[in-house]
């Protein structure tokens, strides 16, 4: 039995990016074998995302699976850790783009969100219920989030530390939503540091 993680992705971004191999070199550190999993970004909703996650990584249970997911990656680290049950999960910046973050957010982030993930993927989160789906998440999940992120994310992070029972919130210094940040590599280090 080994340890293995799966690195995911913030939206539109790829795991060959410098930040998300400092990442895969943290975990390999710590003998961790390291999986970079890059999605399918355009012209697919967050449903067809956790689907490619969950079908195109083979996830063999005799290892003890990770996962590690940025603001959209950490949104599929989440839905796919209700149905594929890791040991753990390190959810950075969770978006707050559920159903019930829709329904409470501000003009201002729905207008933000139409403009960047446009209406169709808007329209598929609008239909994913965190409050359904939290039950089914028995891993460990420590959530980080930097603490200038916007009001909707720091909601949707502390309501998550709130229901998940296995949880622990850790607040990024000097950080909005940008995991490249030295603060927000720091901490991710440390929280590797102690699985």
């Amino acid at each position: 039995m080994g340890k293995v993680v799966y690195i995911i992705p913030g939206f539109q971004e790829y795991t060959k990016q410098p930040e998300y191999k400092k990442i895969g070199s943290f975990f390999k550190a710590k003998g961790f074998k390291v999986v970079y999993t890059d999605i399918t970004w355009n012209y697919k909703v967050m449903s067809n995302y956790v689907k490619e996650f969950t079908t195109k990584y083979k996830f063999d249970q005799k290892n003890d699976n990770y996962f590690i997911g940025f603001s959209f990656g950490a949104v599929i680290s989440f839905l796919a850790s209700a149905k594929l049950k890791p040991k753990a999960q390190i959810l950075c910046s969770l978006s707050g783009v559920f159903k019930e973050d829709f329904a409470t957010c501000s003009p201002e982030f729905e207008k933000i969100a139409y403009k960047y993930c446009r209406k169709r993927r808007v329209n598929d989160l609008k239909k994913i219920s965190f409050n359904k789906l939290y039950p089914n998440v028995k891993c460990k999940s420590i959530i980080l989030m930097g603490d200038s992120e916007l009001k909707e994310m720091i909601k949707r992070g502390k309501d998550a530390h709130k229901k998940l029972k296995k949880s622990k919130l850790i607040i990024v210094p000097n950080n909005k939503h940008d995991i490249r940040k030295k603060e927000y590599m720091d901490a991710i280090k440390e929280v590797i540091s102690k699985l």
